[in-house]
């Protein structure tokens, strides 16, 4: 698939859609790895990300449902950046998200507009830089180059460097790869079934002696 050899379609994100793309990669599906395994867990990665103060109390359950929400909706978004079909469900709970985290808009000195949480700490607060993230990225034209990988178990977020933005996969080596094979034996398997297909018009009957 042309791009999808491109190395430098692998490269990480820049600018603040690195931000996005570390919080999506926050799990793995290949390997079944889950940083957000806690509230606790949640709370800690988000301080080491800078996203809150290392003095913040304890975050709850729900606190961890809408920060996975957030995640996946998102995730959601970037398999629609691959050309991609979403899940409406995760959409549906990103539209969730967006409803309880206020973001504003602040106007620079150089009359440029930024979004910020509008909360001063608390989760919402860290949820808030990650949709500041998000819209930064759209500024910065790099929203639409983060993607999901198209193999469905991997999902993996990545950044689609390449000059004509049609990498689908997270790697040409693993995913791309396997999906590449099972179109090859796809293609056989339609290869020998229309061998096998009898003709309608039975045997050939044999020519009649002269």
């Amino acid at each position: 698939m042309a791009g999808d050899g491109d190395a430098e379609s692998r490269a990480d994100a820049p600018g603040a859609a690195r931000l996005v793309q570390e919080f999506l990669n926050t799990t793995d599906l290949q390997d079944g790895r889950e940083r957000f395994t806690s509230p606790n867990a949640l709370r800690d990665w988000l301080v080491d990300a800078g996203l809150l103060p290392a003095g913040t109390g304890l975050l709850g359950d729900a606190d961890l449902a809408m920060t996975i929400a957030l995640r996946e909706g998102l995730r959601a978004r970037l398999r629609v950046h691959a050309g991609l079909d979403a899940a409406a469900a995760d959409l549906g709970g990103l539209a969730g998200v967006l409803e309880r985290v206020p973001l504003r808009l602040r106007l620079g000195e150089d009359g440029t507009l930024t979004v910020q949480p509008a909360e001063p700490a608390g989760i919402l607060h860290a949820l808030g830089h990650v949709l500041a993230a998000v819209a930064a990225a759209e500024r910065e034209g790099t929203w639409s180059r983060l993607k999901a990988c198209a193999n469905d178990t991997c999902r993996w977020a990545f950044y689609d460097a390449s000059r004509n933005h049609t990498s689908r996969w997270c790697s040409m080596r693993t995913c791309g790869s396997r999906a590449k094979n099972r179109r090859a034996y796809q293609a056989r398997k339609r290869q020998a079934a229309r061998v096998d297909i009898p003709s309608d018009h039975g045997p050939e009957a044999p020519a009649p002696p002269n």
